[in-house]
């Protein structure tokens, strides 16, 4: 990711509004964080821009002070609340929609952002998601937004999660199955 990248208001609300949903206390420590990076959350509008390093950066303080685990339910949660368009019929178009929603997030000098992350489906009921090498997001809550969006999707009320062996250019990698 360029240094100047930025992202969209939404996702830095969307994010700290579902660490809410997991403990008022995790709220009331996310929002001091991120304002001790700039980014004071009464201050976000949604259609805004904002400065995607520094939200990287909040959000691993988030995960050194406050946990992983916490992280990740915050990213299941995050992803509960996804409209999901009318195109949006299957588990499959839900990961592929992830992705195409956080490169639209995005922004950068150079133009088009290639994305935090990659999805391939492998079958009608399973998946392979890829985090992109450089992204600077913790992986944690990348996998808590695989989880809910999975679960808001599927007909089944079974999905698991694992880590997958990460290609050359990815830091982290996923299976995925519902």
């Amino acid at each position: 990711m360029e240094k100047e990248t930025q992202i969209i208001g939404r996702y830095i609300l969307a994010f700290v509004e579902s660490t809410g949903k997991v403990s008022s206390v995790f709220e009331r420590k996310t929002r001091d964080i991120f304002a001790n990076n700039g980014l004071e959350i009464s201050a976000i509008e949604e259609e805004g821009w904002y400065d995607a390093h520094s939200y990287a950066e909040a959000m691993h303080q988030v995960e050194a002070e406050v946990g992983e685990q916490t992280l990740t339910e915050a990213g299941a949660e995050q992803a509960k609340n996804v409209p999901w368009p009318e195109q949006v019929r299957s588990v499959s178009d839900g990961l592929n929609f992830l992705v195409e929603a956080d490169k639209q997030a995005h922004r950068q000098p150079s133009g088009s952002y290639a994305g935090s992350y990659r999805y391939e489906k492998i079958s009608d009921s399973a998946g392979r998601v890829g985090i992109v090498e450089h992204t600077p997001y913790p992986v944690a809550n990348f996998e808590g937004v695989f989880k809910g969006g999975v679960r808001s999707l599927a007909d089944s009320s079974t999905t698991e999660i694992s880590s997958a062996e990460p290609r050359d250019d990815e830091q982290a990698a996923f299976e995925i199955s519902w």
